[in-house]
């Protein structure tokens, strides 16, 4: 069994915005796919086989399955290697983890967790990724045009009317005679807006330095804002705490961001609390000044007291970040992409030192850093810049 279709590829364009993951990893014929489906069918392979099925039909779903299923398989490979008996989706009593491992001599549990959208924000996001695939597929040779920004409707507008509209204006601004004249010196400089009902959108036309294909290829500037990110990822694990909270064994949590952004030290403030953090990268000395309203509490009042640690992936939206990629302020080569935060004032303690690539934040007496020791690639034995370049 594998996780792809057995089919011919010959598709070597770029993904549709309105393409989930899993599609355009399917027919993809880069390189770099044949490389990515070739590993991760490794990792399926390892996962027990009555279980392969439900894995399987998640990977293939729509992103928001599909980044869940994706973060359990990496789990589950990183937890064969650095953990014994490690159990895909026990039953213990009447609850069941996604996995049950023991390393040091310590039983634990392991969930996975991916932060995600609202329904209706996701509804949202995929018209969103609709009218850009529309704005995309624009003719207007060598120039390629920029979304700088979109205000999304109730509902999905007529696409069709929406390029023509867009292109009209187009040729108004540039000394083209048609749309297939369009060069590299007519460009428009003044910002472009359209409007339907409650849509609006802005965009400029911008040249195209190498041309690829005859569609736009365009460039949409995602306005991506901090904060959103911790608020996910704090919603998460309440859910994960409230579940297992009678649980009796070291409890870990998994969490990845597929929406949402934070880094480290953001989550750092979510879990002890918020304020002001600073970090010595070369001696994981940190200091703080931080008020008691992080998820774990403080020594007075202890919170989420069966969350043991939280083990951190700052972006998994696709297998194209599976890799670290962020490196700390110090411009130390080891990444920050992962990190692990202990609950000081956890019921059960989970084991320092399991995981080797990632960040580890403990309370001794006060909080320190440990640097990594190894890139996640590394780690996993792939190369830097695994799955590769596109093509």
């Amino acid at each position: 069994m594998s996780l792809f279709d057995n089919i011919s590829r010959n598709a070597g364009d770029d993904a549709f915005y309105s393409e989930e993951s899993f599609e355009f990893l399917n027919r993809s014929s880069w390189k770099a796919a044949g490389e990515a489906r070739r590993v991760l069918d490794q990792w399926f392979l390892r996962v027990p086989k009555e279980h392969r099925n439900d894995i399987r039909g998640r990977f293939q779903d729509d992103d928001r399955e599909h980044s869940g299923a994706l973060l359990e398989l990496l789990t589950h490979e990183v937890l064969l290697r650095t953990c014994d008996d490690v159990e895909f989706s026990p039953q213990i009593g009447t609850l069941q983890p996604d996995f049950s491992v023991r390393t040091q001599s310590v039983h634990s549990i392991v969930e996975c967790t991916v932060t995600q959208e609202s329904s209706s924000q996701y509804s949202k996001n995929r018209m969103r990724r609709q009218v850009l695939d529309a704005l995309d597929s624009l003719e207007i040779g060598p120039l390629k045009v920029f979304v700088s920004g979109i205000r999304i409707g109730t509902n999905l507008p007529p696409l069709e009317p929406m390029k023509e509209a867009v292109l009209r204006e187009i040729e108004g601004r540039t000394s083209a005679s048609s749309r297939h004249q369009f060069s590299k010196s007519a460009v428009p400089e003044r910002t472009i807006h359209w409007h339907w009902k409650d849509w609006r959108v802005s965009l400029r036309v911008i040249r195209l330095d190498r041309e690829r294909g005859g569609g736009a290829i365009g460039i949409w500037n995602q306005g991506m804002r901090h904060g959103t990110g911790t608020r996910l990822i704090a919603r998460a694990l309440e859910r994960k705490t409230r579940k297992y909270k009678s649980i009796g064994l070291p409890h870990v949590v998994v969490v990845a961001q597929r929406e949402g952004i934070a880094n480290d030290l953001e989550v750092l403030s979510s879990l002890y609390g918020s304020g002001h953090w600073q970090v010595d990268y070369d001696s994981g000395a940190i200091q703080r000044e931080s008020k008691p309203d992080g998820l774990f509490g403080t020594h007075r009042r202890p919170r989420k007291r069966s969350l043991s640690a939280v083990l951190f992936k700052r972006r998994l939206s696709s297998v194209w970040n599976v890799s670290n990629q962020f490196s700390n302020n110090s411009g130390d080569s080891k990444s920050t992409d992962w990190a692990l935060f202990h609950n000081p004032f956890a019921d059960f303690k989970f084991p320092q030192r399991v995981f080797p690539f990632a960040a580890e934040y403990v309370w001794e007496p006060d909080i320190n850093r440990r640097a990594p020791v190894v890139t996640l690639n590394e780690f996993l034995g792939l190369p830097d810049e695994w799955p590769g370049e596109e093509h």
